[in-house]
């Protein structure tokens, strides 16, 4: 059976039990005996809890706590539950096997909560105290199907799971089809049909169906895993080879360090005496610094040896006497390959520490290296060699000032000698400025300028002519798409993005970002003496999506529009935005109404507002009388459903008031149906007795030939005999699947 065959199979099932419960429920036990049912009771000023086990009438009392965990009677196998609370109901699992087709070996089934709610036991006195918890769980006091799973067992295909969602039986992905499997094992199975599905796959009667049916499944999963072929060893990658670039070979070690580092070593009265490592010349001396300085921030230290003064770290608790103080550094160097004119960055960790005897020890590991010639390489050092590393590992790879080896000049240096010669890397970087690297924080990351320059170079005529806040916008979008409107072939900034020479001045003037600037060329498109002036009121005052509406719907100029406008703020007290977006909306149901637009004052209406208004009203009625037509033209469509047998017949509404009269009248929300009836999305009927046709009976809703909603007042659903057989023959007469 293919997927489809066994979904309609378990559909039709669940539709039969659903709309015919009680032939199910038939098969569920009518009451439970077998709990232990406790009641909370004070003895002596404590707390106690009463017990008393419904299947050997045993009755005692334990001491009471909150964390006390189930227990079972010590004569049988009850087990506890709480009886303290108002609504006294448990929950049970179980499962009905719906059919056995031993024809094609497989079978059926569904897992159902049921409900049952505790009564008193009415033989027992009134005398007795503990009347309260001595009686049974009754037969389930409601509907037990409650999102029911769906399970379909067979020889060759082994188990499905299916959960019903909108009508609609869906197949459990892995991890609920794991989940599910448990639960299916752990439900207790009616007598109902057990016998057969035992001897139809060979299980143990004696033993618990979802024991047999959960052993089955994984016997039948570890045979498919184990008829699976090996997965094929990948062979060892080859060892990475570093681009043939030179790479100079330095020492970190000196001039690097900010910080000269102190250990303690004794304390005599209120002062302290250090030994110190000089952070400039490494050699160590010994310091005393009194009790009020350690703590101090600005704690500085003057080697005696360079006659440098530097800051100085302490260990200041006597705690950490004769240990080691240790302090590490992040630096960037950038390196140079004249012959290749590869740019590379390489990234230090600086570690140096200070203990109570020798002078300050000091080590360098460079931790990457990103490779800037005819392509950028990231690779990484993981203790033995350089690997690939994924460019974005170095997202976050921010640059601190501080970090930096050379000066910003230095680095422009090696810039202009190396193939980024013409990247406007200089300039993006500001290397030029008191704070470089200002405008990037993270030069080297994924969505950085260098990164994005080799895959847009057209990016370098950007950001030479000053349009910075263009190019980062650019440069956050995707690189792998070409952005709209930008030509990459193109040679020179106006061919690259597609503007005149006045639309990049008004650019440059004020360094516009891209949603700007592509608001600077539709309105250039539409009035081409806009000024950098004109533009700047019009976007601070958020009005120029209406202005492109006005003249791209209605034809009016931008600069009678940006008149209107003013005659708006200045004569009838309305702000920019309003009075645009109220005079787009006037006019787009003027259109609608068939007014005269080439009259001044219907185009340019004297009180904006008030007209606005009048023309709102007018559309209004218009609106509802083509609504209506609409509606009524539907209705005929769908008088194709109306259906009689016996004293029931099925009516569709005609007007849409009739739909919100069947709602009021049963309760429920079909009122809410009028637009999706009115636009064919689905079909509401009604089913009336032909002894008082005017009175709401049922209502029901068709989509797609499927009735899939039966409700009646206040949505009960149909349970009446003649009703159902009136149903289940308007489904066939009509051919209609059944969902409800």
């Amino acid at each position: 059976m293919t997927l489809t065959d066994i979904q309609n199979k378990l559909g039709d099932l669940i539709c039969d039990y659903r709309n015919h419960p009680e032939v199910y429920l038939k098969y569920l036990p009518q009451e439970l005996k077998n709990y232990v049912i406790s009641t909370r009771t004070v003895k002596n000023g404590e707390s106690y809890a009463h017990k008393y086990c419904h299947e050997c009438g045993r009755e005692w009392d334990e001491p009471f706590s909150y964390k006390e965990t189930a227990c079972k009677c010590g004569n049988t196998k009850s087990r506890e539950i709480d009886i303290n609370r108002d609504n006294n109901v448990i929950t049970k699992n179980y499962g009905i096997i719906l059919d056995v087709n031993k024809e094609k070996e497989y079978i059926v089934g569904i897992l159902v909560d049921c409900y049952y709610s505790f009564v008193t036991d009415d033989s027992i006195p009134d005398s007795d105290p503990w009347k309260v918890i001595k009686g049974c769980f009754s037969k389930p006091y409601r509907n037990p199907y409650n999102q029911a799973i769906c399970f379909m067992y067979s020889k060759d295909k082994g188990l499905r799971l299916f959960k019903e969602r909108d009508n609609r039986l869906l197949n459990l992905n892995s991890s609920a089809y794991t989940s599910s499997v448990c639960i299916i094992s752990n439900v207790t199975y009616c007598d109902h049909l057990h016998n057969e599905a035992c001897e139809l796959f060979g299980f143990n009667k004696d033993v618990p169906f979802g024991d047999e049916l959960y052993a089955a499944e994984r016997d039948a999963q570890a045979k498919r895993y184990s008829n699976r072929k090996p997965r094929k060893i990948q062979s060892k990658k080859k060892k990475e080879i570093l681009p043939d670039v030179t790479c100079h070979d330095i020492d970190l070690t000196q001039n690097t360090l900010e910080t000269s580092l102190g250990v303690l070593k004794t304390t005599i009265g209120r002062n302290s005496i250090y030994t110190a490592g000089c952070c400039k010349c490494l050699k160590s001396s010994e310091v005393t610094i009194e009790y009020e300085d350690i703590y101090s921030p600005k704690l500085k230290y003057t080697c005696p040896h360079c006659g440098k003064e530097t800051p100085l770290k302490v260990n200041s608790n006597s705690y950490y006497r004769d240990s080691i103080v240790t302090a590490s550094y992040e630096k960037v160097f950038f390196d140079l390959d004249k012959n290749t004119g590869t740019m590379i960055i390489r990234f230090f960790d600086i570690d140096s520490s200070q203990g109570l005897e020798g002078d300050m020890e000091v080590s360098q590991k460079e931790k990457f290296r990103i490779y800037c010639g005819e392509k950028m390489q990231y690779y990484g050092y993981d203790g033995e060699e350089f690997k690939t590393k994924n460019p974005s590992s170095f997202s976050y790879t921010s640059l601190q000032l501080d970090e930096l080896v050379q000066t910003p000049q230095e680095i422009k240096d090696i810039i202009k000698n190396s193939s980024l010669k013409y990247s406007g890397l200089e300039i993006m970087w500001e290397l030029d400025t008191a704070v470089p690297f200002s405008s990037e924080t993270y030069p080297f990351s994924s969505y950085s300028y260098l990164r994005s320059w080799y895959k847009m170079p057209w990016l370098e005529q950007i950001i030479k002519v000053g349009l910075m806040n263009l190019a980062r916008n650019y440069i956050s979008m995707s690189s792998s798409i070409i952005p709209d409107g930008v030509n990459p072939e193109g040679t020179t900034v106006t061919s690259i993005l597609g503007i005149s020479k006045p639309v990049l001045k008004i650019s440059q003037q004020l360094n516009l970002n891209k949603n700007d600037f592509e608001m600077l060329k539709d309105l250039y498109e539409i009035d081409n003496t806009l000024t950098a002036e004109t533009f700047v009121e019009l976007r601070d005052a958020n009005v120029i999506p209406y202005m492109l509406r006005l003249n791209f719907e209605f034809h009016i100029p931008l600069k009678k529009a940006i008149e209107y406008m003013h005659s708006c703020y200045d004569n009838q007290c309305i702000e920019y935005k309003e009075s645009m977006m109220t005079w787009c909306d006037y006019l787009a149901h003027a259109v609608k109404l068939t007014y005269n637009l080439n009259n001044k004052n219907t185009k340019y209406p004297q009180s904006l507002k008030k007209e606005h208004d009048r023309a709102m009203f007018a559309y209004r009625a218009v609106e509802d009388q083509i609504n209506r037509e609409h509606f009524e033209e539907q209705a005929q469509k769908n008088k194709k459903y109306e259906y009689s047998y016996k004293n029931l017949f099925v009516r569709i509404p005609k007007i849409p008031e009739e739909i919100i009269d069947e709602g009021q009248q049963q309760r429920h929300c079909v009122r809410i149906y009028v637009d999706r009836v009115r636009n064919g999305d689905t079909v509401v009927g009604f089913i009336r007795k032909k002894d008082d046709p005017e009175k709401s009976y049922f209502t029901i809703e068709i989509q797609n030939d499927v009735l899939i909603q039966v409700k009646g007042y206040t949505n009960c659903p149909p349970t009446d005999k003649d009703l159902l057989e009136f149903i289940d023959h308007f489904v066939v007469a009509k051919k209609l699947k059944s969902r409800y």
